[in-house]
């Protein structure tokens, strides 16, 4: 479907599919904006987008942290799924027998040292800091593309009303941003590190703070890089 399609959708058609997968490899990532319009019950299923090995901080960060995990989000995501759950150092085992490539975690092939990376990260930060059967609710957004300019922002009430915002600081400074609730006073003052998330709670309820495990040490990919 093309996005110059959209136009010539009636209810019929729409009613016809429970949703979309996609791939995050090539934008322009407004289109799916542009499809959620169609029917606000359809399901976005991001199915893949491959994991960072070689790339800059700024440029993983830039994906898996401001895309995926913030832009998408804000605009419907339902579903995230990474190429590959775990590789271990050289990016085996996998089906084209390439190497150079990295999974959620990684895992040293002659002794089982893992090493937690970026994308386990991003994922933690919706599957602890995020309640189950939390609903998307509105928030403001300084960025001015799909994922770089200023702070950005997606929020979620919990089924216990409790607020979950996460924050996303594109830019390779720490930036101080200031939360509110609309109508209400000044809520929490936040220092977002360069190309981090911060998550940030209002709630009754008792934190969630544990710890990830501290990941062992063991150099990454020593055989010729293999990209199939």
């Amino acid at each position: 479907m093309t996005p110059q399609s959209f136009d010539q959708i009636n209810n019929d058609d729409v009613k016809a599919f429970d949703g979309i997968a996609f791939h995050t490899y090539i934008g322009p990532f407004a289109n799916i904006e542009n499809a959620r319009k169609y029917d606000s019950k359809w399901e976005l299923a991001m199915t893949e987008r491959r994991c960072m090995m070689n790339k800059k901080t700024c440029d993983a960060s830039h994906v898996m942290m401001g895309l995926i995990g913030n832009y998408l989000v804000r605009h419907g995501l339902s579903s995230i799924y990474l190429w590959n759950l775990d590789l271990d150092e050289r990016g085996l085992p996998n089906i084209a027998g390439s190497t150079g490539r990295r999974g959620v975690i990684t895992i040293e092939h002659t002794t089982g040292k893992i090493m937690r990376n970026l994308e386990y990260y991003m994922l933690r930060n919706f599957s602890q800091d995020v309640a189950i059967d939390s609903q998307l609710v509105s928030s403001t957004n300084c960025m001015k593309d799909d994922f770089t300019g200023g702070a950005s922002s997606v929020a979620f009430m919990e089924p216990d009303g409790s607020l979950a915002v996460q924050l996303y600081n594109p830019t390779d400074q720490k930036i101080k941003v200031s939360l509110s609730l609309k109508d209400f006073n000044r809520w929490q003052n936040v220092l977002l590190p360069a190309y981090g998330t911060v998550t940030v709670h209002k709630s009754n309820q008792k934190m969630n703070e544990s710890e990830p495990t501290a990941n062992d040490s063991f150099k990454l990919n020593p055989l010729p890089v293999h990209l199939v």
